[in-house]
């Protein structure tokens, strides 16, 4: 067999679109010749005004033979394009098309396309043999004459732009003359210039820096389904096979994992991109921007509950399109409705241990169990808080991490993604806690255990609860205002070791249709996947009654509560939800409520112990006047908080401790602010008569 012409040349994406620059190039100087045969142009006159075809011809003439004639240039190189492409051992992006059916003539013209990319000199040679419209890149027409008389322009059109190779500008002269495009992207994939990442709009990931299904931290079960799709996939070499993959799983549960891992086995690369990200134009292009990379793309799709997106066709893939789908939500459309299903369930305790096993093997065995029970993460998040959980230890000098470098690594994950739309509320102090009575007691230990142990109990319940069970905890606390509700919830996530956060709602609340779901419906996301405890405080904002609709925006408040029920219920950790009218809250959400439980206003003796807790250690009430003031003043434990507040600023001001007529004063003062008269009312002409002798005493 005679060495090909173009032996000396890399058989790589660049050395290979190289050649193919030199024959498109060709094609280009033939059409010019013959031009000049007809007397079109003077072919000297062309090459001195444009003499930089001259190094291109000096380029590729020690590839060609000595004899060649221009009317055998496209068959001699057709002939050799081939039989040296068949030789490649790697892949390269311009000889992929051909797998969408692109045949070499399609080939030509479309880096006939693009050669104004790569020179602008050729943009004068085409301004000039296009006259008198003079666009600076090719028209239809100009395209389909390069590559021979027999070309008809429509074809190459349709062949060109059905693949998503080229874009086309309307000019306002017939559709003949229309220029065409190559998009930049999609060109700088073509040439095989290594770059780091092609598109800024996507990430595209070699297939070596895919994990493979063996790899996959997920249930048995759904390593064999990937196993298997491969085999069936590779099998049928794209006959009779499924057009797309749908990948569920709440976020960062591992779906972009498994569906690059059966890239990997289908010997791909994977390009990730967000849906949002994707306008008409990408995804006219994104097939054949996947099939020259050499990618499976994965799109991924952030949905609200009951809402549908149609999934357009993909031109110019050759494989399949991989969809990345949370929980909620449904995609529509024929590529859709054929996708194979693929689950991807949270992951239970086997698989969080291996999780953080492989990605934080330092951690010291004692605190292994302690971790995994408590952090109930998804495998994306575990990567994230043992990379960070490592730092931490290695900033400390330690070469063990321990539990505590994983919980300070889990509340920095939870201020980067929540911040935003919530606050983090600080645990109380380790001397604080709830006066309330014996049954509200009772109740919140059952909150407490009923939070504990919330995915436990999930092996251990009767056959008739069977698979309605899950991991959320939905509460919901009422009672008067100051009776210590958000002091409970603070309470309960410091029991559980757990960060609280409190929705700030003049975040969440637009006054634009659809953005109060999207709000919400981030901040719940992130805190189920970040397994923390969330505080709906006044929640009856968000929580009222549904009303009649009787105009706009009584119909998109019930949207709100519509879309607030439907979270609920598949909500897999634990929110909490205050407030202080009870009637206020749609009877829906209290059935939908695991635990319902009302703070009542204190009685004389929590009265008292608030009292004790919160008067400065040096007081001097009398004890008589002290039970005096806990069985009279009938006030809240936040009232209560505020007079002891103002009674110790009344003693510094007064160069005193706190007294009884100094707590009587702070009495009446919290009394004032609620329109009420004390009981112990005292005025305060007494302090200003005293104020006024110490003045006039220290006068001279």
């Amino acid at each position: 067999m005679a060495a090909s012409p173009f032996a000396a040349v890399p058989l790589t994406p660049a050395g290979h679109f190289r050649v193919n620059a030199h024959a498109a190039t060709f094609h280009l100087l033939a059409h010019l010749q013959e031009l000049a045969a007809a007397g079109a142009l003077d072919l000297d006159e062309t090459f001195a005004r444009h003499p930089f075809l001259t190094g291109y011809l000096d380029g590729m003439c020690p590839y060609l033979p000595k004899d060649l004639h221009w009317a055998q240039g496209p068959a001699w190189w057709a002939e050799n394009l081939r039989a040296w492409e068949r030789a490649a051992t790697v892949h390269l992006p311009l000889a992929a098309l051909d797998a969408t059916g692109l045949g070499l003539r399609e080939r030509h013209a479309l880096v006939l396309a693009g050669l104004v990319e790569e020179d602008s000199r050729f943009g004068s040679v085409f301004a000039e043999i296009q006259r008198p419209i003079e666009p600076r890149r090719p028209t239809l027409q100009t395209l389909a004459a390069i590559l021979g008389d027999d070309v008809d322009p429509w074809s190459v059109h349709a062949a060109l732009t059905s693949r998503g190779l080229v874009e086309t500008v309307i000019g306002g002269g017939p559709r003949s003359e229309d220029v065409v495009t190559v998009p930049a992207e999609l060109w700088a994939v073509l040439r095989g210039t290594p770059q780091e990442q092609p598109l800024p709009w996507g990430e595209v990931l070699d297939r070596d820096e895919l994990d493979g299904a063996e790899d996959l931290l997920v249930p048995d079960g759904l390593r064999h389904q990937v196993d298997a799709l491969v085999s069936r996939l590779g099998a049928s070499g794209g006959r009779g096979a499924p057009r797309a993959v749908l990948v569920r799983g709440a976020h960062g549960s591992g779906r972009r994992r498994v569906l690059g891992a059966l890239a990997r086995g289908l010997g791909r690369g994977a390009l990730f991109v967000d849906a949002d990200h994707l306008d008409d134009a990408r995804w006219a292009r994104l097939g054949a921007l996947c099939t020259a990379l050499g990618a499976l793309p994965v799109v991924r799709y952030a949905l609200l509950p009951g809402q549908a997106v149609a999934v357009p066709a993909v031109p110019g893939l050759v494989g399949v399109l991989g969809l990345a789908v949370g929980s909620e939500g449904g995609l529509t459309g024929r590529v859709a409705e054929a996708a194979i299903r693929l689950d991807v369930p949270r992951p239970g305790p086997r698989e969080r241990r291996a999780h953080w096993l492989a990605h934080l093997p330092r951690v010291r065995e004692d605190d292994l169990d302690g971790v995994v029970d408590r952090h109930l993460l998804p495998g994306g998040q575990i990567r994230r808080a043992a990379r960070r959980a490592r730092e931490i230890a290695d900033l400390d000098g330690r070469g063990d991490v321990v539990a505590g470098d994983v919980g300070r690594a889990c509340a920095e994950l939870g201020r980067e993604r929540l911040d935003v739309l919530a606050q983090r509320l600080d645990p109380p102090g380790g001397t604080t806690r709830l006066v309330c009575d014996e049954a509200s007691e009772l109740q919140l230990l059952a909150l407490e255990l009923r939070c504990r142990h919330r995915e436990r109990v999930l092996g251990t319940v009767g056959p008739g609860f069977g698979g309605t069970t899950g991991t959320g905890v939905r509460a919901l606390l009422t009672g008067p205002s100051g009776t210590g509700k958000t002091l409970a919830c603070r309470l309960l996530a410091a029991q559980l070791g757990m960060d609280l956060y409190r929705v700030d709602l003049a975040a969440v609340i637009d006054k634009y249709v659809g953005e109060t779901e999207k709000n919400l419906h981030r901040i719940l996301s992130a805190a189920e996947e970040l397994d923390v405890v969330l505080l709906v405080d006044e929640g009856d904002s968000l929580l009222g009654n549904r009303t009649e609709v009787r105009s706009a925006n009584d119909r998109f408040a019930n949207l709100e509560t519509n879309y607030l029920l439907q979270r609920l219920e598949t909500y897999q950790g634990i929110v909490l939800v205050t407030t202080n009218a009870a009637e206020g809250i749609d009877p829906a959400f209290q059935r939908r409520m695991d635990v319902v439980l009302t703070l009542v206003e204190p009685g004389p003796m929590q009265r008292w112990e608030l009292w004790q807790l919160h008067l400065p250690a040096d007081h001097r009430v009398s004890p008589g006047h002290l039970d005096e003031v806990a069985a009279r003043a009938e006030m809240t434990g936040g009232q209560i908080r505020n007079a002891a507040m103002q009674a110790t600023f009344l003693a510094l001001d007064d160069g005193h401790v706190v007294d009884d007529r100094l707590l009587d004063l702070a009495v009446a003062v919290e009394y004032g602010k609620a329109g009420a008269v004390s009981p112990f009312q005292r005025t305060l002409g007494e302090q200003r008569r005293r104020r006024s002798e110490a003045f006039l005493e220290a006068l001279p």
